[in-house]
């Protein structure tokens, strides 16, 4: 006579189905991130050294072109406990088409009218961040960046050559992976060797417990 085999559990059969089903999601789920990143415009940024002052490079390499484009930047001096940011502004940029590029001045050292105290501020090392997003990113692209004091020509020598086009720049994810406000933005690696207690680097994070990010004032509300 012949056996038989015996019923599997509802559950169990039912457990492999949800499965399954979760299984074609996800990928369905992965298909769409991947053609929705594919067609959406990126905004690559460079930092450019400042041969007649502070610029960036913006280069749309997405697919679509880049409207309603903001960069944004708050910078801040590594010496004292300033009450706020000593830059904190965003520059709006013309559509970019896939593909094209577009120089943008920018700010990272605050100006004044003062000729004494311009010179003073200009001999402190600076950190900041730069923020690019558009209407159809995915989500804003943000870049940390150090500047030493005019007068502090060993770090320039050592760890910004002459022969570099760009600045020294590091990526991180927007908004709560960047440096705090005071912290100074250790990249390359070294450069706050003696400047804060506080510092941010791209592999280590913040060492600031008590942070605060400002944000640029035309990305606030994203």
């Amino acid at each position: 006579m012949a056996k038989t085999e015996p019923e599997k559990p509802f559950f169990e059969s039912s457990g492999k189905i949800l499965g399954l089903i979760a299984t074609i999601v996800g990928i369905v789920g992965g298909v769409y991130t991947i053609h929705d990143r594919e067609t959406r415009p990126d905004l690559e940024l460079e930092m450019l050294k400042p041969y007649t002052g502070w610029e960036v490079s913006l280069r749309n390499t997405g697919a679509t072109t880049a409207k309603q484009i903001r960069v944004g930047v708050v910078a801040w001096r590594n010496r004292g406990r300033p009450p706020a940011p000593d830059v904190r502004k965003s520059y709006a940029v013309s559509d970019l088409a896939a593909g094209s590029d577009v120089a943008v001045n920018i700010e990272v050292v605050a100006d004044s009218e003062d000729p004494e105290y311009r010179a003073y501020r200009e001999g402190l090392s600076t950190s900041g961040y730069i923020v690019a997003t558009c209407e159809s990113c995915t989500s804003p692209r943000a870049w940390g960046f150090y500047i030493p004091g005019s007068g502090d020509t060993s770090k320039f020598e050592k760890l910004f050559p002459r022969s570099a086009r760009h600045w020294p720049i590091a990526e991180f994810p927007y908004p709560d992976g960047g440096p705090c406000f005071y912290d100074c933005v250790d990249f390359p690696s070294g450069v706050c060797t003696g400047e804060r207690a506080t510092s941010w680097s791209p592999e280590k994070g913040s060492t600031n417990h008590d942070c605060v990010r400002p944000a640029p004032p035309a990305l606030e509300a994203r």
